[in-house]
This record gives structure tokens, sequence and C-alpha cells, in this order.
């Protein structure tokens, strides 16, 4: 069960690198000390899910994704009134 798991994600993440070309390596240029989890998260995030959205698919509890994206944010450099998802929504391009 859990290699059909990744199976979906694996095709998930092709399709979203095709969909959002130069995403993953812009934010690894800006964190590259990102774990796999915080990538899949910000990916996630940058397709609109929500935080209960991205707890449900990635089977964390509401909390721990919370903790993920204050990780994030630091290790973007991000203040607290910068707007983690705006600032996702600006890498990468999404094809038209």
């Amino acid at each position: 069960e859990q290699h059909q798991g990744q199976d979906a994600w694996d095709d998930f993440e092709q399709g979203f690198n095709r969909q959002y070309e130069g995403f993953c390596d812009s934010l690894r240029q800006r964190a590259s000390e990102i774990t796999d989890i915080e990538m899949k998260i910000c990916m996630l995030v940058r397709i609109g899910m929500s935080n209960r959205e991205i707890s449900d698919t990635l089977h964390l509890a509401d909390n721990t994704v919370r903790t993920y994206r204050t990780r994030i944010r630091k290790k973007l450099s991000l203040s607290e009134n910068d707007d983690l998802n705006a600032f996702l929504n600006g890498l990468g391009h999404a094809e038209k």
C-alpha cells in the first residue's frame, strides 16, 4: 500500500514539475536545506491546498502541517508579515 502511495506521489510530482517548471529548483536555491516533506508541503500549497487538505493528503496532523509551514518560512527568511502562499505562488511558471 505504501508503494502505491509513492507511485501516486511520483505521478503527482511529474505532473507538477511540468505545470510549474522551475518551482522546485527555485525553492531549493532559496532554501537549500529544505527537507523532502517540506518540499511536498510547498508543492501542495502552490496548487492551492489548505492546511487541512495537506494534512489529509500527507496523513499528518493539522498542527504538524502548521509547524512545517513555520519552519519553511524561517528557511526562506520570511517575516511574520510575509505571505508564504503568495511567495510560493511567485516561484515557477504555471503553463497557461
